[in-house]
């Protein structure tokens, strides 16, 4: 899982539940707003309603790309999340 943080936020990439995410001002995207699936950083932003810096967005796609595939029992987790 990858972290980077900026003002009151942080955004990421969870590899094995393949998806962004965010905590803004202790609000997580993935838990407290019910969204597991977030596949790009325009979705992100506009769900979390922040404008992420370049180079935070260079570096999420980054860690997106380099990421392992997840293993049979994290697919298997993150469907029960879905």
């Amino acid at each position: 899982m990858s972290r980077h943080g900026f003002d009151d936020t942080v955004v990421g990439w969870d590899n094995p539940l393949q998806t962004f995410f965010a905590d803004v001002n202790n609000v997580c995207t993935m838990l407290d707003m019910g969204k597991f699936s977030i596949d790009t950083i325009d979705e992100l932003e506009r769900i979390a309603v922040i404008s992420i810096p370049a180079e935070i967005k260079e570096r999420l796609e980054m860690d997106k790309a380099s990421g392992d595939d997840p293993t049979v029992l994290q697919k298997m987790f993150a469907e029960k999340l879905k």
